[in-house]
């Protein structure tokens, strides 16, 4: 199966993630700059001068190596292999060597230049791949040499010490620091991993090398090393102190603040002010046809109570009248005088008749 460039960046970040304080810098052929001093070499005497001065300026007030953080004095010149390897032999492990962090995407065909400083030989010897295999390699071939036994338990205390000073650095699990076999086994395993993918990133074309914030680098010329070398040793720009005025800055934003907090509570008090002089014509008008029809139900009941009171009134005779006929106050039709007495005569004689007839 094919390797594709996730699956190869996938690989680095393993890498990463398992070193993620220091890792073995994998680097295509032709992109190794020796920490930019390769590059140096064919510059005139001004341009190394300018990077030696850049450097003595950089070192200044430096104790300590900038990744593991071990006591030591930086040198005025940069390091390089043969120097180192001779420190080592002597014993001399308090040098700081100006030392370039790199990284790499195999998506992007970029190798990144991602900061700068005074490292230690151990942590610089660690960093390079090509180094670690032939340091290996030279173990290796004495082991197989019997007059060389010496030379080769030298090795391979040496090697030994290096993984474990990658592991602390890398804050690796105790139980992998506290085995002797399995710290060899881990750095075999780690740097050749990460020679098989430089082997594979020096097969590929169209690499550039990039600054840390993924902008271009020309290091064609001198200057541009020297300006390459000042931009990687400067911290990022949000870590950089401000200069003059910062606490007349701070004092000015914590009044500012203070001022907003004082005014706040008027601003929210004119703008409840505000809304409720709006809701008050939304209110009136929603509280006018309630009192519309109020009113209205107010001037119809008492126009329905009018016109009760006028049909009352209509129907009081009426009524009156009603009564006196059922209950006979009305007076009787007085008869007239002639037909009372015939009416009177009438009445006699039926009773005399009567009686007389009785009598006899």
């Amino acid at each position: 199966m094919a390797a594709t460039a996730d699956s190869l960046q996938q690989q680095v970040d393993e890498i990463c993630s398992c070193c993620p304080v220091l890792s073995p810098a994998i680097i295509p052929s032709g992109y190794e700059t020796q920490d930019l001093v390769e590059l140096m070499q064919s510059a005139g005497r001004e341009s190394v001068q300018a990077f030696e001065e850049l450097l003595e300026g950089a070192g200044r007030g430096v104790t300590c190596c900038c990744v593991c953080g071990a006591d030591g004095k930086p040198s005025t010149s940069a390091g390089s292999e043969q120097a180192e390897d001779e420190a080592e032999e002597g014993d001399d492990e308090s040098s700081l060597y100006f030392t370039v962090l790199t990284g790499l995407s195999f998506k992007d065909r970029t190798v990144a230049l991602t900061r700068a400083g005074f490292a230690c030989t151990q942590c610089r010897a660690l960093r390079s791949t090509n180094r670690m295999i032939r340091f290996a390699a030279l173990r290796v071939g004495a082991d197989t040499v019997a007059d060389d036994e010496e030379d080769g338990d030298a090795a391979g205390g040496r090697l030994l010490a290096l993984a474990a000073h990658l592991a602390s650095v890398n804050r690796a699990p105790d139980s992998l620091q506290a085995s002797p076999e399995g710290l060899a086994v881990w750095l075999q395993e780690l740097y050749c991993r990460a020679h098989a993918l430089q082997v594979v990133a020096s097969n590929l074309g169209g690499w550039r090398c990039v600054g840390p914030a993924g902008q271009p680098l020309r290091l064609s010329r001198p200057k541009d090393v020297v300006a390459a070398a000042r931009a990687l040793l400067q911290p990022p720009e949000e870590e950089k102190p401000q200069k003059g005025g910062s606490k007349k800055k701070q004092a000015a934003a914590a009044a500012a603040a203070a001022a907003a907090a004082a005014v706040a509570p008027k601003a929210a008090g004119k703008a409840a002010a505000a809304k409720q002089q709006q809701n008050q014509p939304a209110a009136a008008k929603k509280a006018a046809p309630a009192a519309k029809q109020q009113q209205a139900g107010h001037t119809g009941k008492k126009r329905a109570a009018a016109e009760v009171a006028a049909a009352e009134e209509q129907e009081a005779p009426r009524a009156a009248g009603k009564k006196a006929k059922q209950g006979g106050a009305l007076p009787a039709p007085q008869a007239k005088p002639g037909k009372a007495a015939a009416a009177g005569k009438g009445a006699a004689a039926p009773q005399g008749g009567k009686a007389g007839k009785r009598l006899r």
